[in-house]
């Protein structure tokens, strides 16, 4: 299993938050960077065990899109062979 842990305070702009999973995850250059895409990407990653510590850190800096951003990864827990933690 993967395991890779996200730091909320990372993610200080949606451009910054792209980067910074693009970098952590590994995902392949020119990667989409919207939702739909991190989405995909993350599915993408089977028996991974993702954890975000200081989550109230990115609805603070990106608002709305960020509590999308985490209901992504809140979806992705339901999906069997994932396993996601997320620390407020």
């Amino acid at each position: 299993m993967n395991r890779y842990v996200l730091c909320g305070s990372a993610f200080t702009s949606r451009d910054e938050a792209y980067r910074y999973m693009a970098e952590l995850f590994d995902f392949p250059e020119g990667a989409g960077r919207n939702l739909d895409a991190l989405w995909d990407l993350l599915h993408d990653k089977p028996g991974s065990e993702i954890e975000i510590a200081d989550a109230r850190e990115i609805p603070k800096n990106l608002g709305e899109y960020g509590m999308k951003m985490l209901d992504v990864f809140g979806d992705l827990q339901r999906e069997e062979g994932f396993s996601v933690h997320i620390f407020w």
